[in-house]
């Protein structure tokens, strides 16, 4: 008989795993159909909530068209009401059922309660077993990657803008890069400049990073529309800011790097954005540099002197 020497086994150490809370967000294509897409999951631990979106809705597009837009804005919107109303009534059955939706056709599944070496890795792994379309794409695919380079590109647009203000008026630099909370552990809110007169937010339309230019400049119009109601809450003191905008750089009609159907794409989008900005009352303004933007501010500013 051949001896067996019996192997020690090692097992995760338990404190490696921590209580994670999983609650997915889902639409309905066609409202009372019964049909669900997820289309993003939250988690929560005992420290903090986030959430990550489905990565690829723009593949429903060969679903449903341009119609698929319409979809991609209404789980951007109610996942950002969704996660204030989880920071105020937590991540339960009984806190979750008090969620009223702002979009018809959105509604949440039922609150998991799991453990997870990270909040980042629960996040990951329940997306793609709640969603076909975060199960059949990676994370970090094209899409996921253009929104980052669109990110990047508008952060320099804004320290651009907030070089030449303060070039000229070095007492604004307090306005810049404000946040705000609101609710009690929600994420804060960003605004690219809150002055005496004018809140505004800077996004960059360039063809080669268009999808996710206009996801995140929508992302900033609602920030927009938050921070104009919370004038009446006291957000900015002293200070009622009358004019809330979205200042959008986009190319030159003459500019010999861009095509011309580089320039009706940006143009569509640009139609897309003034189009969301009205549903808000707010305004979408195309400026044509950053240094244009530094004037705007200045001269919008100067009014409230």
């Amino acid at each position: 008989m051949i001896p067996v020497k019996p192997i020690a086994l090692q097992f995760p150490d338990p404190e490696w795993f921590k209580p994670v809370s999983i609650l997915p967000l889902y639409v309905e294509p066609v409202v009372d159909s019964g049909e669900r897409l997820c289309v993003a999951v939250l988690a929560k631990d005992a420290e903090r909530t986030k959430s990550l979106p489905v990565p690829s809705l723009r593949r429903l597009r060969c679903l449903y068209g341009d119609a698929y837009r319409t979809l991609e804005m209404a789980a951007v919107y109610s996942l950002k009401a969704l996660e204030v109303h989880v920071a105020e009534h937590g991540m339960t059955d009984e806190g979750v059922a008090s969620w009223v939706s702002p979009v018809d056709g959105m509604a949440v599944g039922p609150v998991r309660h799991t453990t997870s070496r990270s909040l980042d890795y629960a996040l990951e792994y329940y997306l793609r077993r709640y969603s076909s379309l975060a199960a059949t794409a990676n994370v970090q695919d094209d899409e996921a990657r253009e929104e980052r380079s669109a990110s990047m590109s508008g952060s320099r647009l804004e320290r651009l803008v907030r070089e030449a203000v303060l070039e000229a008026k070095p007492t604004f630099s307090d306005r810049f890069d404000r946040k705000y909370w609101v609710k009690e552990g929600a994420r804060p809110l960003r605004l690219a400049f809150a002055g005496e007169h004018l809140v505004a937010n800077f996004a960059l339309l360039h063809p080669t990073v268009l999808s996710g230019a206009v996801r995140l400049s929508k992302a900033k119009l609602w920030d927009l529309a938050q921070a104009r109601d919370g004038v009446t809450a006291g957000w900015f003191g002293e200070d009622r800011p009358i004019s809330f905008e979205l200042l959008l750089q986009r190319p030159d009609d003459k500019d010999p790097m861009v095509s011309e159907r580089g320039l009706a794409l940006v143009s569509e989008a640009f139609e897309e954005l003034e189009a969301e900005a009205d549903k808000l009352e707010l305004r979408s303004r195309s400026l044509a540099s950053a240094a244009a933007m530094a004037t705007f501010v200045i001269e919008q500013e100067l009014l409230a002197a």
